[in-house]
């Protein structure tokens, strides 16, 4: 059995049964997944035999889309082909079936369902995941940008490198990329780093390994737990020094700190990066 396999194997069996995002290593994604029938419709009736109670058992991920009017059920549509063809191409990675849902707001029956989960926001598209719902927040709809939403919304959690040269190879991905290193599965701990890279997996790769002592990850500083920052040079970025302390209210300004550079031009689409810090931008 392959070192990888085995190290992915002992972290399930320390999250325990039912956890709610497994661990995934690199290059273990499952063969494409067959692209979902067309976009199925829910109703107040239907939506927790079709979204909650498979999600809450992993069966699958949803996406949902709360509409009022047909305009934006188009671009939806064509939304799902485009990612349809990126599953297919290998461009989004799945780690668990997805399915595609529509509910219509505008009949009375869906009223109660659809204000609990939009507020009254119109259209709202939301990726139903176990415990997580993620929310697009983006001004611009257009199925480009809803495509990679998806996607980004689909990928597994973190991912597990087994060496330095795993690591530094994701110095090619387009986002930001984090790693925790452990030197043995912490249940909490790792549910808690889960937790942040649930809320900030549009912008950011997490991935995870473990340091069992010797000359492996000797060039990754700090005692165990770490967390350590890479990026593609281009995006000229420095993480800010941070000793780990994993209370999410300091480790999220963290992440997105360190994924910003320290002058950019503002625009819209950045926004939701910055809300979530909390902390006053000079603009």
């Amino acid at each position: 059995m392959a070192a990888g396999v085995r190290l992915l194997l002992a972290l399930a069996s320390h999250l325990g049964h039912g956890a709610a995002v497994a661990p995934v290593e690199i290059g273990s994604f499952a063969p494409a997944a067959t692209p979902s029938a067309d976009i199925e419709n829910l109703t107040a009736s239907n939506f927790e035999e079709k979204v909650l109670r498979p999600v809450n058992s992993s069966a699958y991920m949803a996406i949902v889309l709360f509409r009022k009017g047909h305009f934006f059920l188009e671009l939806y549509r064509n939304a799902k082909s485009r990612f349809d063809s990126g599953v297919r191409s290998r461009e989004f990675l799945l780690f668990r079936p997805l399915r595609f849902f529509v509910m219509d707001c505008t009949n009375q029956a869906n009223e109660e369902i659809c204000q609990r989960h939009t507020k009254g926001r119109y259209p709202s598209l939301m990726s139903f995941r176990g415990p997580y719902v993620q929310r697009f927040n983006r001004f611009s709809w257009y199925q480009e940008s809803v495509s990679y939403w998806v996607g980004r919304a689909s990928r597994p959690a973190y991912i597990i490198v087994e060496n330095m040269e795993q690591w530094l190879g994701q110095e090619d991905q387009a986002v930001p990329c984090f790693l925790l290193v452990v030197s043995k599965p912490d249940p909490e701990l790792l549910l808690r780093y889960e937790a942040l890279a649930m809320e900030l997996m549009e912008f950011q790769n997490f991935h995870l390994a473990v340091d069992n002592g010797g000359e492996k990850w000797k060039d990754l500083p700090g005692t165990r737990p770490s967390i350590h920052f890479i990026a593609n040079k281009e995006l000229h970025l420095e993480a800010p020094p941070f000793e780990l302390a994993f209370d999410q209210d300091l480790m999220r300004p963290w992440v997105i700190i360190s994924s910003l550079p320290t002058v950019r031009h503002q625009i819209n689409f950045y926004m939701w990066e910055l809300i979530p810090i909390g902390w006053s931008v000079v603009v």
